[in-house]
């Protein structure tokens, strides 16, 4: 039988291993219309075959077309939804997968306790959380040196491998709409700052910084959208947070989330400037603003990956000057 959590398969001779190419093998719930599927597109899409052999397995309960795109890039897909973690552990092994890449780290539905029983024996975690997952037999993480700087790594038991520019590319959806063709401010008469990210990384720091810059830039209007704010109790919420920072409830504008990713990009034509988050800053929202035309103004931390993808995200397109180290910089770049 298949060794528990607290031992490991014989993963340094998988079955196969010395064969050429190199076996991949990527894990993950996420192969469908997610956050992760816009980052993994490009890596199954373009792996040489004459190098690289590469397997997914795909933990997704409900397929769907971007599912269905992705099997069509690699040549072996393997759903283990509903399979136990010893049986999924005890499948990689058999495929004789030599480098093993898991896309979950500690979200939702995860196979973290996979990599604990030691499938491959090469085992990295990428993109799909922003930290460490703690686990010694995870051996690598995947970053750059403008997310995770030499100098200040921050916390992590994996070995840090930095890609070239950045660890992440961003792969629009199919029929994304075209990038707007002038400033919403020639419209409308007013300096439009917005925010599509999650609501949970909007803190009172970030409160603090936005309402700080509706002061500095009057007339200026707020615009944030996320799925949370279909619930009236969190945009009163939300109003009160920036009432209590002297902004008016008339400049902050509040809408739930859009029924199709279409009308979701679309929406950042009404955006002159996206503000990002900290010190959990955005990732998708972040490539969608910019492929939309429209600048993203973060603010870097030190030693905190996290704080720091907006940062990555704006040095990979030449926008270095939208990167700022304090709460100042951050008001006077947006302004």
């Amino acid at each position: 039988p298949c060794p528990g959590a607290g031992a490991g398969l014989d993963a340094a001779a998988p079955a196969g291993a010395g064969a050429s190419p190199l076996r991949v093998g990527y894990i993950s719930p996420d192969f469908y219309t997610h956050s992760v599927s816009y980052f993994i597109h490009a890596a199954l899409r373009y792996h040489d075959p004459a190098f690289v052999h590469v397997t997914c397995y795909s933990d997704v309960a409900n397929e769907d077309d971007k599912t269905r795109l992705f099997k069509g890039f690699v040549p072996r897909w393997r759903s283990i939804h509903g399979l136990p973690d010893d049986e999924v552990a005890r499948l990689i092994h058999a495929d004789g997968i030599e480098v093993l890449v898991e896309l979950t780290g500690h979200t939702g539905n995860n196979r973290l306790a996979v990599l604990a029983r030691r499938p491959a024996p090469v085992q990295v975690t990428w993109m799909g959380y922003p930290h460490t997952t703690g686990l010694t037999r995870v051996d690598y993480r995947i970053s750059d040196e403008h997310a995770d700087p030499p100098a200040a790594p921050g916390l992590t038991t994996e070995k840090l491998v930095y890609l070239p520019e950045c660890f992440l590319c961003y792969t629009p959806p199919e029929g994304a709409p075209e990038p707007r063709r002038r400033p919403p401010q020639e419209t409308y008469g007013m300096i439009t700052f917005g925010c599509f990210n999650n609501l949970a990384k909007v803190s009172a720091l970030t409160v603090r910084l936005w309402a700080r810059l509706l002061r500095e830039v009057p007339g200026s209007r707020l615009f944030l959208k996320s799925k949370a704010l279909l619930c009236g109790e969190v945009q009163d919420k939300f109003r009160r947070a920036f009432a209590a920072a002297g902004i008016e409830a008339g400049r902050v504008d509040l809408s739930g989330l859009q029924p199709r990713t279409g009308n979701h990009l679309q929406m950042y034509n009404l955006l002159d400037v996206a503000l990002d988050t900290a010190p959990y800053a955005g990732t998708t929202t972040t490539c969608e603003a910019l492929y939309m035309g429209v600048p993203v103004v973060t603010l870097a931390g030190r030693g905190v990956h996290a704080q720091n993808v907006g940062a990555s995200l704006l040095r990979a397109v030449q926008l270095e000057d939208l990167v700022t180290a304090t709460e100042d910089a951050f008001v006077h770049a947006a302004a």
